[in-house]
């Protein structure tokens, strides 16, 4: 349904009084009233009675009236108590003013209406009056006036609305509806035929109202107050009606359908929140991840098969070929002890215990680097034959004929004094025995590229549905189901591309 107007559509707050107040306080609303008068040339005269139920100190509130183009407010007036406040005060939000005074400030597109009091623990009805121009839109056969009589800016519940249009005379042919038709209340025609009323209960926060009356255009004598559009509207506007009703029963009906169903809905949503990305990650694995089948080796070997460097058997072990273990890098320097790049000799040492009354005797070994041609090694080799040459010149001994050697059992005291340097050591031989692996081919990365596809169509998938279930629920109108769906379905693959990227 296009709606015509908008009364109610800005929020009324309140402000502290007192900035530095340690505890908290809140506002309710037990009661809205409005009564909207229709003048024979078309004019309404608004009056809105709000009650509130104040805990805590309060000095002001506002309210917002939006115009659209060619539409006019005038006669705006704060009262209280038959009490009318003082026009002239500062209309900024937050600012103060003497009490039982109100400003006005036309924004262009809204009129801001601040007014200033003092209130402590106590209920008080503020009335706030004004008169809209050109806001019915009058058509040859009948005059329609749409007032949105609370809006959906109130941050606030409202317990009882009662909202009342009044015309200029009486007519047996004057048509009411309320909407939203999911908000709690009703509407009746005036007996007499000189109006209708709307009643509602509980409407919740940031949920507008409207009242929608429509009556014969004879009934003004005139029509310079109003939007003329020319031709008839009645069945126009019951066209709207029509397919607003039908639309909440359809929703109504969805609603049904999907509380009947979440037995099996719920699981069906879990199962399309992970058994994509599961697919995904089993086929990647299937195509690409599995280990090749291998003979059958004998229950025991002579020695382990092939001649490659431990270094690269223990990436070639790994999961992934992007972990290389620091265990690698102490093998390595076994492996070239074993070698015969790096000199050893069995020795013991001494380990006192129990502040110096007890002596242990340990199995230790002597290094050096040994007369060897260090060219001859791998990139990664020659990291861990670098951090030896470094921790002999900084913690070995000098032997009889100037020989300088490091026990084995000093190395752990070196490197925590030199950190920096055997860390440095470390991330090179990781990054070479890396590209070892990938030199010879061992690893295969054409498994990443399905993978990285798949990330990319679920985030894609997941970002556009979340703006489209924003784009679709931003709206002055009910949102309907689109941003339900888009909104479930960005859930989807939002878990989906997460489960994806961390794979």
């Amino acid at each position: 349904m296009k709606r015509l107007g908008s009364l109610s559509v800005a929020i009324v707050l309140c402000w502290l009084a007192l900035p530095g107040t340690a505890f908290a306080k809140s506002f309710s609303l037990p009661t809205a009233k409005v009564v909207a008068r229709v003048q024979p040339d078309g004019a309404v005269e608004v009056t809105e009675s709000i009650t509130y139920s104040f805990s805590g100190s309060f000095t002001g509130g506002y309210r917002e009236i939006p115009l659209r183009p060619g539409e006019t407010i005038s006669d705006i007036h704060v009262a209280e108590e038959g009490r009318l406040y003082r026009p002239g005060a500062s209309a900024e939000l937050g600012s103060s003013g003497d009490v039982d005074t109100f400003g006005v400030a036309n924004l262009g597109d809204r009129v801001r209406i601040v007014w200033h009091y003092a209130a402590e623990y106590e209920s008080r009805t503020f009335q706030v009056g004004y008169t809209l121009h050109r806001f019915i839109t009058s058509y040859d056969d009948v005059a329609d006036l749409n007032l949105r009589v609370w809006g959906e800016e109130w941050t606030t519940s409202l317990d009882k609305l009662k909202a009342k249009i009044v015309l200029p005379e009486a007519s047996p042919e004057v048509r009411v509806w309320g909407h939203p038709a999911h908000v709690e209340g009703y509407t009746e025609l005036d007996p007499e035929g000189y109006g209708a009323s709307l009643f509602a209960t509980y409407v919740p926060a940031s949920q507008w109202v409207e009242m929608r009356v429509v009556f014969p255009t004879s009934l003004l004598t005139s029509t310079t107050d109003t939007k003329v559009v020319a031709g008839d509207g009645l069945d126009r506007i019951l066209a709207e009606e029509r397919a607003e009703l039908e639309a909440f029963e359809r929703d109504r009906a969805r609603r049904e359908w999907f509380k009947h169903n979440l037995y099996w809905l719920i699981p069906l949503g879990l199962a399309l929140a992970f058994l994509p990305a599961a697919f995904v990650a089993l086929h990647v694995w299937r195509r690409y991840g599995r280990e090749p089948e291998v003979p059958v080796v004998p229950e025991h070997i002579p020695e382990p098969p092939g001649e490659e460097a431990p270094a690269l058997v223990g990436a070639l072990l790994e999961p992934t070929g992007g972990r290389v273990k620091p265990d690698t890098f102490t093998a390595t320097l076994f492996d070239l002890i074993r070698r015969r790049y790096i000199d050893a000799i069995a020795t013991q040492t001494q380990k006192s215990t129990w502040a110096g009354l007890r002596h242990e005797t340990l199995d230790d070994l002597s290094i050096k680097l040994a007369d060897k041609d260090e060219n001859t090694l791998e990139p990664f080799e020659k990291e861990v034959y670098a951090a030896m040459r470094f921790a002999i010149a900084e913690g070995g001994e000098a032997r009889d004929g100037g020989e300088v050697r490091l026990l084995l059992s000093k190395l752990k005291d070196v490197m925590k004094g030199h950190p920096q340097e055997f860390h440095d050591h470390l991330e090179n031989f990781k990054k070479h025995v890396n590209a070892a692996v990938t030199q010879r081919g061992w690893w295969i990365g054409r498994g990443l590229i399905p993978l990285l596809k798949a990330v990319a169509v679920a985030w894609f998938v997941a970002i556009g549905a979340f703006v489209l279930a924003a784009m679709t629920g931003d709206g002055p109108e009910p949102p309907g189901w689109a941003p339900y769906v888009w909104g479930i379905l960005a859930a989807i693959a939002g878990i989906n591309a997460i489960l994806l990227t961390s794979a």
